[in-house]
């Protein structure tokens, strides 16, 4: 059950308002007071249509066209959140499905259908589980340094293990890069974002992995470019390496 890096920067990124802080503005944006939403996002000729509430929230992920039968849902409660996808990719083949995460009393997800969540004193995601794997997460500087997970197999040891680097910039819309490294699949994390913790304060520039099982063993690396349209919004990220591919971004601006 895992998902590709490429894939999970997708949906992501369009959990963000691109609203940007004064000083920000002012020199990124001619309409400093002009809030921008994603409204789609292309990736390998695919593309996601999002639709929001009243509250800025994601309600809707339609794959391809709008109002697709490929499609996913979100309803959302004080103690949990709902996924509903028309076709589901973790079902073979693909069928309708839902998916309930539960949420404590701060908002962050502590659980779901197979995982469950962990955090550290200072609020940031430090270990996942599911059935005998987990992963395990470091922090340094206010950053998502790395990520070892230890399959059920080699329990002792990391069977992977992904290094994240950083720019000194902000992120760019919030990017933080930490989706991109769940070694197991976990549906939407990327719209969830928000309900996992603290994110990265950093914007990540170059990720490392590492697979410890492999004969030899084998680093994958890829680097990440930023490209900003003229209000100062993402408007694309180029990963070039071992995991290669773009991504585009379509914004609504009010």
């Amino acid at each position: 059950m895992k998902r590709k890096l490429s894939y999970l920067l997708i949906a992501f990124l369009a959990t963000t308002s691109c609203k940007k802080s004064n000083s920000q503005a002012e020199t990124d944006n001619p309409n400093p007071n002009q809030t921008c939403k994603v409204n789609s996002v292309t990736r390998y000729a695919k593309t996601f249509h999002y639709t929001y509430d009243e509250k800025g929230k994601i309600i809707r992920i339609d794959r391809g066209t709008r109002q697709s039968t490929d499609y996913a849902t979100l309803s959302y409660k004080t103690e949990e959140i709902t996924i509903y996808d028309s076709k589901f990719s973790g079902s073979s083949p693909a069928a309708p499905h839902t998916t309930t995460y539960k949420l404590d009393a701060n908002g962050k997800i502590t659980s779901s259908e197979y995982f469950t969540f962990k955090y550290n004193a200072e609020g940031y995601l430090s270990e996942i589980s599911y059935n005998a794997a987990k992963q395990i997460l470091t922090y340094q500087n206010g950053n998502l340094v790395k990520i070892d997970y230890y399959s059920p197999a080699t329990s002792t040891s990391d069977s992977t293990s992904t290094v994240i680097d950083y720019s000194s910039e902000t992120p760019a819309s919030e990017v933080t890069g930490f989706g991109y490294h769940l070694e197991n699949h976990i549906l939407y994390y990327d719209v969830l974002a928000p309900y996992f913790g603290k994110a990265s304060k950093n914007q990540f520039i170059k990720v490392s992995k590492t697979y410890n099982e492999a004969k030899p063993i084998v680093t994958q690396v890829t680097n990440f470019v930023y490209r900003k349209d003229n209000n100062g919004n993402l408007a694309s990220i180029a990963a070039n390496g071992d995991n290669a591919g773009d991504v585009s971004f379509n914004y609504q601006c009010q």
